[in-house]
Order: C-alpha cells, then sequence, then structure tokens
C-alpha cells in the first residue's frame, strides 16, 4: 500500500500529498498537505485518525448542490475551519463528464486524462484562491 494513503473505511481517497518533488527541486512537506475525496461517510474511528492528523483547515472544491446532498462529518472538538472553493461551477466539461458517466460511455483513458486537466485547471487558474484559503 502507497505509504502516503492513510486508511479510512468512509473516504477511499484519503492521502499525503507531501514527499512529491517541486519543479524547484524542494520536496513537500508530509503531514502538512490531505487530498480526498468526499468527508460525509466518515466513520468514528476515522474521525479519531482524522483528529490525530491535527488538520487545521479544509479547501472544499465541492459545488453549493454537492455539499448539501452529501454534507462533510467532521469531529466535534478541534474542528477544521472549513473553505468553499467551487472550481467547477458551470464548467460544460464537468457536465459532460457526469453525461458520460450517467450513460456508460466514460473510458478509463477520457477519466484519467479528465482528472490530469482538473488538477491543472486548479492550479494554473485558481492559484490565488487556493493561496488564500490555506
Amino acid at each position: 500500500m502507497n505509504q502516503r494513503h492513510v486508511k479510512l473505511k468512509g473516504a477511499c481517497n484519503f492521502r499525503d500529498i507531501g514527499g512529491y518533488t517541486l519543479d524547484s527541486g524542494r520536496n513537500i512537506k508530509t503531514g502538512m498537505i490531505f487530498r480526498s475525496d468526499r468527508l460525509s461517510k466518515l466513520t468514528t474511528s476515522d474521525l479519531r485518525c482524522f483528529e490525530a492528523l491535527e488538520i487545521k483547515c479544509i479547501i472544499d472544491l465541492r459545488d453549493e448542490q454537492e455539499r448539501n446532498t452529501d454534507p462533510s462529518r467532521l469531529p466535534k472538538t478541534n474542528t477544521p475551519t472549513v473553505n468553499v472553493l467551487s472550481l467547477h461551477n458551470n464548467r460544460t466539461d464537468i457536465k459532460n463528464l457526469k453525461i458520460k458517466m450517467l450513460t456508460g460511455k466514460l473510458g478509463e483513458m477520457d477519466f484519467r486524462e479528465f482528472l490530469l486537466s482538473e488538477y491543472r485547471h486548479y492550479i494554473n487558474q485558481h492559484d490565488n484562491e487556493l493561496k488564500k484559503n490555506i
């Protein structure tokens, strides 16, 4: 198993993005920045693990409908600050992806290319917003 992966029952894609080397040659510090899928299904043991990571801030990239339909479950003590940064509102490529997913026409390469383009989009188009929220 990838040592960056944090095993949580309720979030299948929770991982530390530390350790990666930047273009400058410096490494991202481990234990500082995590990425995840939704946090709405965290179990009680997941919440204890989450608290142990001492996460202070969450940047929620979901749109309003996703947040309302599937609200995050967070620790009751030492609750992190949640900053909302909806990056995909009204994006045609997101809508097209959802249509492909719902109709079963989404291929593995489509999804991989989509994710790569999304991460590039986040950094290239929203770097100042991300910096303000970290």
